[in-house]
């Protein structure tokens, strides 16, 4: 707590980048070419552009930062932190030291420089070192989960209903408080394959859908302006499904018979287009539908 006031700023950005990875459960942060991987950070890679002071232009008094950032795996980091709340400033807390600190960091700096510009996550974990064998940035992240479950567990325990609880309620207790670590930790779901899948086909309907609008409008303007002829006769479903039929076994000979590269290639385009030939299918199909 002594090294935040300290003068030297080498001393004052560790102390202020310990009270971070303590306080609010942020990883250390790693250096890594960025041209390789996602722009990823953690404390000691944070830049001037993931903090916004006063985000609600609340004025001078205002002790919050919104800080905004990619962490691990890419999952995005946004709070709001009040160093100014009792939570960081009572018993001592030196919350709004802290945030003082990060003022004096940002000064003068550009977006894309670095906060804490003297300090990186090994000169970091050596110093912890110093202080008891085998302690790193990562203990303290690891103390903060364990700590806030077992008090999360103790306040149901607490409650004096624990012991007329079943099992299943039980479980749900712990659930409960596994998910004010996973608040803690920044712990997020990530999206399924199958989610993934099922969003790209809802963007696709909504595509069609839109397309479909625009033809619906002109289908309009040529009945109101009498032009029938110009409106767009159905196609003949059954023959587009023939068709799609027939060129995939086409397609299909044509790779069974397929010797030379060049013949392979052909196969292979032909078999494109008749799956596409289906695609278009469903999609007409689904156009009638709607």
């Amino acid at each position: 707590k002594k090294k935040l006031k300290a003068k030297s700023l080498e001393e004052r950005q560790l102390a202020t980048a310990m009270w971070v990875i303590d306080r609010l459960a942020l990883r250390v942060g790693g250096e890594k070419d960025t041209d390789e991987e996602a722009d990823t950070v953690g404390c000691c890679s944070l830049r001037v552009e993931h903090l916004h002071f006063d985000p609600n232009d609340e004025g001078d008094a205002c002790k919050e930062i919104e800080l905004e950032f990619l962490g691990k795996d890419s999952m995005l980091f946004k709070q709001t932190i009040d160093f100014g709340d009792d939570i960081y400033t009572e018993n001592n807390g030196m919350g709004e030291q802290v945030f003082e600190n990060f003022q004096r960091f940002c000064k003068k700096k550009k977006p894309n420089e670095e906060v804490f510009n003297s300090l990186t996550p090994t000169l970091l974990n050596v110093h912890l070192k110093t202080i008891m064998e085998g302690l790193t940035a990562k203990v303290f992240r690891t103390y903060n989960a364990s700590n806030t479950l077992q008090d999360e567990l103790r306040k149901a325990e607490k409650g004096g209903m624990w012991t007329r609880l079943n099992a299943a309620e039980k479980v749900v207790e712990y659930n409960n408080a596994n998910r004010e670590v996973a608040i803690l930790c920044n712990h997020q779901r990530s999206v399924s394959k199958a989610q993934e899948t099922q969003l790209d086909n809802i963007v696709g309907k909504i595509a069609t859908l839109k397309k479909q609008k625009v033809k619906l409008k002109k289908i309009l303007k040529f009945i109101t302006s009498g032009n029938d002829k110009k409106i767009p006769l159905k196609k003949d479903e059954k023959k587009m499904i023939e068709n799609a039929a027939a060129a995939i076994a086409k397609a299909k000979k044509m790779k069974e018979a397929a010797k030379t590269n060049e013949q392979k290639i052909a196969a292979t385009e032909a078999d494109e287009k008749a799956k596409q030939m289906k695609r278009d299918i469903s999609t007409y199909k689904f156009t009638q539908a709607h």
